[in-house]
């Protein structure tokens, strides 16, 4: 289990996560965009819901506690894995994919919106182009910063794209919410692995107020 620690995902630093046999709280550290391939072949090697079986395979077993490890690098791997059972097994990854802002697809919206993702190259050049952060300052974000600051962006471009476009709307009043606003609040944003044309320019919206 994740409770808060809201600031330290957003600054990239390792979360504590509750889930285990003992009750004491580990720290779990999140995968940046440069190790990210490591978790995806990792998560692709293992069942991420049966521990028992992943331990009678070799390559799941391996892919298993290289996981684990990665993610818990403060921890002794003995006293870990005895304080990891069949049953807080499945709870313990998803917490690990939670601090790491990984959310797995599911249902034909999340595989339209996959096919409408816009490409890493695209989103990092948005990154350095509306921010100071460099090629190597963002290969260090986690996937949740980076995919937050991302958000954001989408978000200031369609504020000042609305805001631009008040003077011809039919309704000014009912074109622009409180939500868009860039400072909005944005605990209610939903962190996932893929990033839609639609998340950045609220494309759907825009056009229908420009009408």
């Amino acid at each position: 289990m994740v409770i808060g620690q809201e600031l330290e995902m957003a600054l990239g630093l390792p979360v504590e996560i509750t889930s285990f046999a003992d009750g004491v709280p580990r720290k779990c550290y999140p995968f940046n965009l440069k190790t990210l391939y490591r978790a995806n072949t990792y998560l692709n090697f293992f069942d991420q819901k049966d521990m028992v079986g992943n331990l009678q395979q070799e390559e799941s077993s391996i892919g298993m506690m290289c996981f684990l490890s990665e993610s818990f690098k403060d921890a002794d791997t003995r006293e870990l894995l005895t304080n990891i059972t069949k049953e807080n097994f499945p709870e313990i990854i998803e917490d690990i994919k939670f601090v790491n802002g990984f959310v797995d697809s599911c249902g034909e919206k999340d595989l339209d919106a996959a096919k409408e993702s816009i490409d890493w190259l695209t989103s990092i050049n948005a990154i350095q182009t509306y921010t100071s952060n460099t090629v190597e300052e963002i290969s260090k974000m986690s996937l949740y910063q980076f995919s937050t600051l991302l958000n954001f962006i989408g978000k200031k471009i369609n504020w000042e794209y609305k805001t631009g476009m008040l003077d011809v709307v039919a309704e000014p009043n009912d074109f622009i919410e409180v939500e868009d606003h860039p400072l909005s609040n944005s605990s209610k944003i939903e962190h996932k692995n893929h990033m839609t044309m639609e998340d950045i320019m609220g494309l759907s919206t825009l056009q229908k107020g420009s009408e």
